[in-house]
């Protein structure tokens, strides 16, 4: 895949995170640092959020969200562009300018949870018999 040219890279909106920001969003899922309050951060067209660094190289070589695969636009003109419509159906590229952004996996909890059922009760012996004198 090919990935954004830097100047569509450069105009991508920056975003300075509110501590709601910070508990909605905790982590860089690129990098897996927490987020801080009042950080400023990249925020593609699907609303993820990632560290400058991160998602500028990431997105040199895949050009989509690492998420929910949201592509940048890019150019009509640009190299990216017309690779990408030479090696897509046209009804491909329909479906994912269709497609709404996913949402970000949910965190598995934290321990497993509770048995819904009680354990089998132990396996029953027969009684022996006492010996003859």
């Amino acid at each position: 895949m090919v990935g954004a040219p830097a100047s569509e890279i450069a105009k991508l909106a920056q975003v300075t995170l509110t501590a709601e920001d910070v508990a909605d969003e905790p982590e860089c899922v690129i990098c897996n640092d927490e987020f801080a309050e009042g950080e400023t951060l990249i925020e593609l067209g699907c609303k993820h959020r990632y560290h400058r660094a991160c998602i500028s190289e990431w997105l040199e070589l895949n050009n989509s969200c690492p998420c929910c695969r949201w592509q940048i636009p890019l150019p009509p003109s640009s190299p990216a562009t017309l690779e990408r419509r030479a090696s897509a159906p046209a009804a491909t590229m329909r479906q994912q300018a269709r497609r709404p952004p996913a949402r970000p996996p949910a965190r598995p909890p934290a321990r497993p949870p509770a048995r819904l059922s009680p354990p089998p009760p132990p396996p029953l012996r027969a009684r022996a018999r006492p010996l003859p004198p």
